[in-house]
């Protein structure tokens, strides 16, 4: 995260910053939104779209264990939003009032990964043999017995959502 907000540039550059906040002000349909976000972000640099989907990727599938680490779409929205969009000249007054639009740019990201960022996410099964897997397992079915938690449940979603790397490429 601080290397985020220790670059002399977000990843969703400076340039985009204004038309991204009159957007989300005006465009009324979530699927205008979307189609406009997708537009707006495959004009940025390949380094830094490559970098926000593979972020963008890493918190979308922590979204979708929220019920276990209650992080929310939202919750990640506003941790990850301000270091990934800001003005160029910051001033309180500004960020106070442009923080719920960079919230709801940011958790759209989240909820619309697939069709923003053009890719079709699919899990990765990783080999029962695998190390990760092996040691998940383990501390699982543990952990399962000390909490009584549904183990299955909890053992796919780790096992869907555990990626060994972003693999998302620019087409």
């Amino acid at each position: 995260m601080t290397w985020l907000l220790q670059l002399p540039e977000p990843l969703i550059t400076f340039d985009l910053y204004e038309s991204l906040i009159a957007a989300e002000e005006t465009v009324a349909s979530r699927d205008s939104r979307v189609q406009f976000l997708a537009r707006v972000l495959a004009s940025l640099p390949v380094a830094h779209r490559m970098s926000l989907a593979c972020i963008i990727e890493f918190v979308h599938f922590l979204s979708l264990n929220s019920e276990f680490n209650k992080m929310t779409s939202k919750n990640l929205a506003i941790v990850f939003g301000p270091a990934l969009m800001r003005r160029r000249v910051e001033n309180v007054k500004q960020i106070v009032q442009d923080s719920p639009i960079i919230v709801n740019i940011v958790q759209c990201m989240i909820e619309e990964y697939e069709p923003i960022f053009k890719v079709r996410v699919a899990p990765i099964a990783l080999a029962p043999s695998h190390s990760l897997t092996h040691s998940l397992t383990h501390s699982l079915t543990r952990e399962s017995r000390v909490l009584h938690a549904p183990l299955p449940a909890a053992l796919q979603a780790v096992r869907r959502r555990c990626r060994p790397r972003c693999r998302w490429r620019p087409s």
